[in-house]
């Protein structure tokens, strides 16, 4: 390990972030005028070593091509990718490759895609040969796996494409239909009804009013089949309105072509490192997604072109003996979820390495056009951390500070914290039980850009992309050189951030619980909630020792979880008293604060027998029919299923998830836990403990 005279120890003596950065540096690491305790010159250095613009530039040339996974546009950003990471002097550069063919095993309840071939394709005109729109033009007008076609047919309006009604009377038997919905939900709907030739979607895109944005066409995507075939074409809202102008004058007929064809393949993934010194094995994880359609500069050219970045300032930093990381950061751009599935497939192990992950997922939105908010995704309530308070403290800091670039917008920075909404991004397969690797993904949402063919690069802004690097920089740069001194710190920063949200959701059960009309459902669900947050907040000091504790450091930190335990049977203590003092009032009995015994079912405790996240769909297709009804019927939506497999820890019984997945997402049934529980052990997924 370097000494401290050539190099910056990332982080000792640090009581809030942005004190978490590079400390002491080789000038003073006297506090600053302005109060921080890393210099003034030393976050000057880091602002200005870190270029928004030159993300930004990546993001122009990703955007240059079609990245859909598995194709010869991803192959080519890959490679481009690959040569940028060489120039940035990154080590142990290697892209990983794995079958694509529609057969291999990716972890234990997923299955490779084949590939798809796209050679273009169009839909114009019969009669005229007048385009209606051109891949060519417009990427997204061809829906993503489309099987292939060469066709003229009849278009048939069917309205949503969702109901009896709109296709009553019509004779849409090998004709193209036109629908506001999903191509996907349109052909899920005609299977075994219709026999279609294709779908003409003008779906809005999540966005309920497309009026400022007319000629948006939106990235849409079909289910990879060989029988039935789909072929589909999304289209705006403007030439739709155009298409059923055509139709109140008379028949309209179509040519549809498409060239394209599933495939043996191979996925790509990326992966590139800055070698640690005595804690190389240790590995630090920044990861973005380097595929999507042509541009997809926001999703995620700029998640990927500002790792590149990230890594280029490091590596900087070490050249110029600023910064020597005990622990390796490791870069990864992987096709979204399949290629983290692939390398955590490929390395089971990496749990027990990985320290935690940042994920990079739309990171460059001009808040101002885009109308997004940026945002920091936080663990969930399953993998408690230290990591999302300290990525939030970082940008509390750009809040405050409001850095931009000299080529970037002069927007102002606002941003919000968002719970974990499951398995919508790569950091989700890093949380899941198996990995238990902590993660928390960076983002700009809603954008009004998002998966359409307006998501260009002019829409991305070189200041977000320079907040959002000094952020994902700093936090990796702390992360790879912490030890026992840093721990201290960190912990008594998550200490004062849990505390402060205990007490906000203790003022809102109080609140809640004088007005209710039910004071004793009322307090049930409350203290509930705040006994799972207690120990929510109380595991994510104690998560600090990760990085290391010294004995003097290991008695603050338990000083510390023993006051949230105090805050937290002070804080129940009164919401219990207040509870009897309503109900008295009411003249209603109290109820016990003795919880009912649990039910025999309720007792038992079920173990995880497989790794990775959970492909539903695995365990659908092994259910028989009665089973997989009430999945139809609104039984366990997804995020649910996902809180109860993780917080089924081998240690909790039923009832005491319940309790936690309740505590988190809202009320759920024990009868539908154990029913979804003893679906998983029918597949064998899980075992109940004897």
């Amino acid at each position: 390990m370097a000494s401290a005279q050539r190099r910056a120890r990332v982080g000792p003596a640090l009581a809030v972030l942005p004190a978490l950065l590079f400390a002491p540096l080789p000038f003073a690491p006297a506090e600053g005028a302005d109060g921080s305790p890393v210099s003034a010159e030393a976050r000057r250095l880091i602002r200005d070593e870190l270029q928004g613009q030159v993300a930004l530039d990546h993001v122009w040339q990703l955007s240059t091509w079609d990245r859909t996974s598995t194709t010869e546009g991803f192959h080519r950003a890959v490679e481009y990718m690959r040569a940028e990471a060489a120039k940035a002097g990154l080590e142990d550069i290697q892209v990983i490759r794995y079958p694509a063919d529609g057969k291999s095993r990716i972890l234990d309840t997923y299955t490779a895609s084949w590939a798809w071939r796209l050679g273009g394709g169009s839909l114009t005109y019969a009669d005229s040969g007048e385009p209606v729109c051109r891949y060519l033009d417009v990427p997204t007008c061809i829906v993503k796996y489309s099987s292939g076609v060469d066709a003229a047919a009849e278009l048939v309006d069917v309205g949503t494409g969702l109901d009896e009604a709109e296709w009553a009377g019509k004779d849409v038997d090998g004709k193209l239909v036109l629908a506001s919905s999903t191509a996907s939900s349109v052909f899920a709907f005609a299977e075994g009804r219709f026999d279609i030739l294709g779908v003409v979607s003008h779906w809005g895109n999540y966005l309920p009013d497309r009026s400022p944005f007319p000629d948006q066409v939106a990235w849409q995507a079909v289910p990879q089949s060989l029988d039935p075939r789909r072929s589909a074409f999304s289209i705006s809202k403007r030439m739709a309105a155009e298409l059923k102008r055509r139709l109140e004058r008379g028949p309209v007929r179509l040519h549809a072509r498409i060239d394209a064809d599933l495939e043996d393949g191979e996925y790509e993934i990326l992966s590139a490192a800055i070698r640690g010194t005595d804690l190389a094995e240790e590995e630090v994880l920044v990861i973005a997604h380097l595929n999507h359609h042509r541009p997809g500069a926001n999703d995620n050219a700029s998640g990927s072109g500002l790792s590149l970045e990230v890594a280029r300032v490091l590596r900087r930093l070490i050249e110029r003996d600023l910064l020597a990381p005990r622990r390796t950061v490791r870069f990864l751009w992987v096709p979204e979820h399949r290629g983290t599935q692939i390398f955590l497939h490929l390395d089971r192990e990496w749990g027990s390495r990985g320290v935690a992950v940042l994920n990079n997922d739309m990171v460059g939105a001009d808040q101002a056009e885009s109308g997004a908010i940026f945002q920091l995704t936080r663990t969930p309530g399953f993998r408690p951390s230290y990591l999302p308070d300290l990525v939030k403290s970082l940008l509390d800091e750009v809040a405050r500070e409001q850095y931009r670039s000299r080529w970037g917008s002069r927007n102002p920075f606002h941003f919000e914290e968002v719970a974990y909404s499951g398995v919508i991004s790569d950091h989700a397969h890093f949380v899941d039980s198996t990995v238990a690797v902590p993660a928390v993904m960076l983002g700009t949402f809603p954008d009004n850009f998002y998966h359409s063919n307006e998501d260009t690069a002019d829409h991305v802004d070189a200041t977000t992309l320079m907040r959002a690097g000094y952020v994902t920089a700093a936090a990796a740069a702390f992360l790879a050189d912490a030890g026992a001194g840093d721990t201290v710190p960190l912990a008594q920063l998550v200490w004062g951030a849990s505390a402060a949200r205990f007490s906000t959701a203790l003022a809102t059960a109080l609140n809640r619980l004088g007005t209710a009309t039910e004071p004793d459902a009322v307090w049930r669900v409350e203290d509930n909630r705040l006994r799972h947050m207690a120990r929510n907040a109380v595991e994510s000091v104690g998560s600090v020792r990760r990085l290391g504790a010294s004995p003097a450091g290991e008695r603050r930190i338990s000083r510390l979880e023993e006051a949230l335990q105090q805050q937290a049977v002070a804080g129940r203590g009164l919401l219990r008293r207040t509870y009897v003092d309503e109900a008295t009032q009411r003249g209603l009995p109290a109820a016990s604060e003795t919880a009912p015994t649990a039910t025999a079912a309720g007792s038992r405790v079920p173990v995880r027998t497989f790794f990775g996240t959970l492909r539903f769909a695995f365990v659908l297709e092994r259910l028989p029919e009665s089973r997989r009804k009430w999945y139809g019927q609104g039984g366990l939506n997804g995020m649910r299923r996902d809180a109860i497999l993780n917080y089924a820890d081998g240690r909790r019984t039923a009832a005491e998830i319940r309790d936690a997945v309740t505590a988190d997402l809202g009320a759920v049934e024990l009868a539908g836990v154990l029913r979804f529980l003893e679906d998983l052990v029918s597949v064998d997924l899980m075992q109940w403990r004897d």
